[in-house]
């Protein structure tokens, strides 16, 4: 014989369903936004170490990546500067990678234009990005000053 399950356990079941499916698809947009900010400092790193061959290299890669996968997004010429950069900034930081690769690209973004001098290193302790950020959260980003 089959019971009959209560309206307020049925919610509580359900409720138990959605928090686990909410905290999976949480733990995986977080895992995949660390693979993409590593894969871009990766990408940034070659750009780096080729950087006699000019900006016209740059847009050649461009160029080339998304004939070879089109309607791909994030590889345009702006961009693939913009990881060369974010190589540049942190690639003496041992730690500082991983930190960042908590951050998603657009706030990686944010951060490095808000610093000015593109020479000097960004050496920020405990930096608010709060009122640089679209949305209303504050993050902590631990930086070793220089």
């Amino acid at each position: 014989m089959k019971e009959i399950i209560e309206k307020e356990e049925l919610n509580n079941i359900v409720n138990t369903i959605k928090s686990e499916i909410k905290n999976t698809q949480i733990k995986t947009m977080t895992y995949a936004n660390k693979n993409l900010i590593m894969m871009y400092f990766r990408i940034g790193k070659v750009l780096s170490e080729n950087s006699k061959y000019g900006n016209s290299f740059i847009k050649n890669i461009s160029y080339s990546i998304r004939l070879e996968y089109p309607g791909i997004k994030g590889f345009s010429e702006r961009n693939l500067m913009r990881m060369k950069r974010f190589y540049n900034e942190y690639k003496k930081e041992k730690k500082l990678p991983q930190l960042v690769a908590h951050l998603p690209w657009g706030h990686n973004v944010i951060l490095m234009e808000k610093v000015k001098d593109i020479n000097k290193p960004i050496g920020i302790s405990s930096f608010k990005l709060k009122e640089y950020l679209p949305k209303e959260e504050e993050l902590n980003i631990f930086i070793n000053n220089d």
